[in-house]
């Protein structure tokens, strides 16, 4: 991994495509990630995302970058849980009963 989230240049057929595509796809997929709520929907954007990756000749560079975002991902979890105060309970980490793991806060 050389450069941490940088532009790799690959013959692929999402490098075919004109710029402004490729960055109108991305706000795109921003913004169905931002507004979806269906954790199964979600999930399968994201394996839509890997095969496209991999259609694309990038899966390697995706998947050795990905753990980057996972951990980001964690950390910013774990600072909502501390510094969020309150809230309906939506999920718990690990089963019923046990430590919150998401709350919906109320305005």
């Amino acid at each position: 991994m050389s450069e941490i989230l940088a532009y790799a240049f690959k013959d692929g057929f999402f490098h075919r495509f004109h710029p402004l595509t490729k960055i109108a796809f991305v706000i795109a997929i921003s913004a169905v990630c931002i507004v979806a709520k269906n954790i199964v929907f979600l999930i399968g954007l994201v394996i839509a995302l890997l095969a496209i990756s991999y259609l694309s000749n990038l899966y390697t560079e995706v998947v050795q970058q990905s753990r980057l975002i996972i951990m980001l991902s964690v950390v910013f979890v774990v600072i909502n849980l501390l510094t969020i105060p309150g809230g309906d309970l939506i999920a718990y980490l690990i089963s019923a009963g046990s430590r919150p793991f998401f709350r919906k806060v109320s305005p």
